[in-house]
């Protein structure tokens, strides 16, 4: 069972294939095995066609681009995992700093921007040199392992399960 093996730093790749707005239908959408929605050459060209992807053309010309991006407390992150967007989670630099109510904020999709744009990140990531710290789905992972190790977790342990994962490792109660 080599797949759902812990890596050498001890952590779980996410293997879960991506959600993929059509390009040619955006308001559909699939789950796209992740190395084809990441291969470069001709798959790359059929999924994003012009190097856009369905998601951009869904919200090209409407408000829903930058209301995706919005601050959200780490609290509220941990306390509704199955509401964060499967993209990064950023937070300001210091992390000795972070509390429940540290604010941060999610990027859009990478994939749906051409490959030398940072339009995808957020204002605080390019002024104030934010950080990336995990992906939603490593998120969901993080609450997952806290959950199973500990019957109704408190959302400090949750926030220390969190900033530990900051070591590619998930914490041990």
């Amino acid at each position: 069972m080599k797949h759902v093996q812990p890596g050498p730093r001890g952590a779980f790749k996410d293997t879960s294939p991506p959600w993929h707005h059509n390009a040619q239908n955006p308001e559909k959408i699939q789950l796209v095995p992740r190395g084809q929605h990441k291969a470069p050459g001709p798959v790359q060209g059929s999924l994003h066609p012009n190097q856009e992807g369905g998601f951009k053309k869904l919200t090209s010309g409407c408000n829903m681009m930058k209301e995706k991006m919005n601050l959200i407390s780490i609290r509220d992150v941990l306390s509704h995992p199955e509401k964060n967007p499967e993209t990064w989670f950023y937070l300001p630099a210091n992390l000795r700093e972070w509390n429940l109510n540290t604010k941060g904020i999610f990027s859009l999709d990478s994939f749906d921007f051409p490959p030398d744009s940072d339009d995808f990140l957020p204002e605080q990531v390019k002024k104030d040199g934010w950080i990336e710290t995990l992906d939603g789905a490593s998120i969901e992972d993080v609450i997952d392992n806290v959950n199973n190790q500990i019957e109704n977790p408190s959302l400090d342990q949750l926030l220390q399960a969190f900033i530990f994962f900051e070591n590619d490792a998930f914490i041990v109660f």
